[in-house]
C-alpha cells in the first residue's frame, strides 16, 4: 500500500482516470479476497502462540496454520482463475481483462500466506528480520513496477506482475526462517481451536468491508470507472494515515496485547492505548484535512 502511495505521481501521469478506476476496483476486490479467504487465522495464531498447552509445540502450530492457509489460497486462486472472464466483466465492464483479474487473484493468494511468517516474526520479536524482509519485498516491487509500467509499458498488468515477483522473492528470503520454525506435524486439534476463534473475526471483517469498501462498487456501478478513479486518488492520500500510523502501531502493539493478557494492570494498559491513539491520530487527521489541497497538488 505504501508503494501505491509513492507511485501515485507516476500513476496519475501514465494511466487515464478510467484505468486508475480499474486499479481501484482490483485493489478493493483483492482486499476482500484476502480478508475472506485469510480467515483471520493470523490473529488466532497470535493468540494461540501464547497458550501454555502449545508452548512446546509452537513449530507444529505454525506449520499447521501455514499449510492450511496455503491450501485455502491455492483453492481460491484456481477456482477464481477459471471464473476470471466473468469477474472481469463484472468488475471492469469487459471480459477482455481476464488476465489482469488472474494476476490480481494470484497476488491475493500470496498475500494470504505471506502474512503468517510476518506474524511469527512479530510474536518472536524479530524486528530486524521483519524490517529486512519487508524492505527487500518493498524494493523489488517498487523497482519492477516502475520497470514494467514505464519501460515495458505493461500497464496495470505490470503492477501485479511486480507484486507476484516481489512475493516470490520474499518467500525465498524467508524460506530458511520458515523451515527452522516448522515441524512437519499437522495438529488438527489446534487448527480447530484457532478456527473457532478466527471465524467470528471474519464476520467482523466482512462487516468492516461493507462499511469501508462498498463505496468503490457503488461509485463504479452508479457513475463509472472514471469517477471511481478520481475518488480513489483522494482516498489513497487520506489513507496514508492508516498505513503509516495506525498499521505500524497495531503491528507493534498486537503481540504485546496478547502477551499481557494475564498480567496485572493489563486493562488499564489497554484503555490507555485507546486514549493516546485517539488523540494522536486526530491531530494527524486535522493536519491532513487542513492541507489536503496542497498535498493533492504535490501528487
Amino acid at each position: 500500500k505504501l508503494i501505491g502511495l509513492i507511485l501515485l505521481p507516476f500513476y496519475t501521469r501514465i494511466f487515464p482516470v478510467g484505468e486508475f478506476g480499474m486499479l481501484a476496483m482490483l485493489e478493493t476486490t483483492s482486499q476482500i479476497l484476502i480478508t475472506v479467504f485469510g480467515l483471520s487465522l493470523y490473529n488466532a495464531f497470535l493468540r494461540w502462540y501464547w497458550e501454555k498447552e502449545y508452548t512446546e509445540s509452537r513449530k507444529s502450530l505454525f506449520f499447521t496454520a501455514l499449510i492450511f492457509l496455503s491450501g485455502v489460497a491455492s483453492v481460491m486462486a484456481i477456482s477464481l482463475g477459471f471464473a476470471s472472464k466473468t469477474l472481469s466483466a463484472f468488475l471492469l465492464n469487459s471480459s477482455e481483462h481476464s488476465q489482469l483479474v488472474r494476476l490480481m487473484v494470484i497476488t491475493a493468494a500470496f498475500e494470504i500466506v505471506g502474512v503468517l511468517p510476518l506474524t511469527l516474526m512479530r510474536v518472536q520479536e524479530r524486528p530486524g528480520l521483519f524490517i529486512s524482509s519487508n524492505i527487500i519485498k518493498f524494493s523489488v516491487n517498487l523497482v519492477l513496477t516502475l520497470f514494467f509500467i514505464i519501460a515495458l509499458k505493461h500497464g496495470i498488468e505490470g503492477i501485479y506482475e511486480a507484486q507476484i515477483i516481489g512475493n516470490i522473492v520474499f518467500f525465498i528470503f524467508t524460506s530458511r526462517y520458515i523451515s527452522i520454525n516448522s515441524e512437519l506435524k499437522f495438529t488438527r486439534k489446534a487448527l480447530g481451536e484457532m478456527l473457532s476463534f478466527s471465524l467470528p473475526l471474519v464476520f467482523a471483517s466482512i462487516a468492516g468491508i461493507f462499511l469501508n469498501l462498498t463505496d468503490r462498487y457503488a461509485i463504479k456501478f452508479i457513475n463509472g470507472l472514471e469517477e471511481l478513479g478520481s475518488y480513489q486518488f483522494g482516498f489513497k492520500i487520506a489513507n496514508a494515515i492508516k498505513i503509516i500510523v495506525l498499521n505500524s502501531v497495531s503491528f507493534a502493539l498486537t503481540p504485546v496485547i496478547y502477551k499481557m493478557i494475564d498480567e496485572p494492570g493489563s486493562k488499564r494498559f489497554y484503555s490507555k492505548i485507546l486514549t493516546y491513539m485517539g488523540f494522536g491520530v486526530m491531530i494527524i487527521v486535522m493536519a491532513v484535512s487542513f492541507f489536503g489541497k496542497e498535498i493533492s497538488m504535490i501528487f
